[in-house]
């Protein structure tokens, strides 16, 4: 009885270890709502070295894209409207593949929202 105790034990942390490993670099979603009014000439996100970036994203809009991050890395957003307004923002990476996509809402006159883990608009 008490080798099936101490096995059942290892089984459990092994999997807490495992669990907490593939949340360490989990995979996410972003997805990216253009609710400006207008184009979105370009876009480009940078989070964990990677660059995701997106060009002429039509007003009403909904773009995407997956990346890997992990807690405590961050979002920087650059980009620009038809009307030459400038998009820019910084923004930290709390979620994981537990709290779902990653919203960016740009609003009229450039502003942007950043939400994790529920719709934006």
């Amino acid at each position: 009885m008490r080798k099936h105790t101490v096995r059942a034990l290892l089984l459990v942390v092994l999997g807490l270890a495992a669990a907490w490993l593939l949340a360490e670099r989990a995979g996410g979603r972003l997805i990216v709502e253009n609710d400006s009014g207008q184009p979105v000439s370009r876009l480009t996100v940078r989070i964990a070295g990677a660059t995701m970036a997106f060009q002429a994203v039509a007003p009403g809009a909904k773009v995407s894209a997956s990346f890997r991050a992990a807690e405590g890395d961050r979002f920087v957003v650059r980009g620009q409207l038809a009307d030459g307004t400038v998009l820019s923002a910084d923004y930290g990476y709390t979620g994981g593949w537990l709290t779902g996509p990653t919203y960016f809402i740009i609003r009229r006159g450039g502003q942007m929202e950043f939400r994790q883990g529920r719709a934006g608009a």
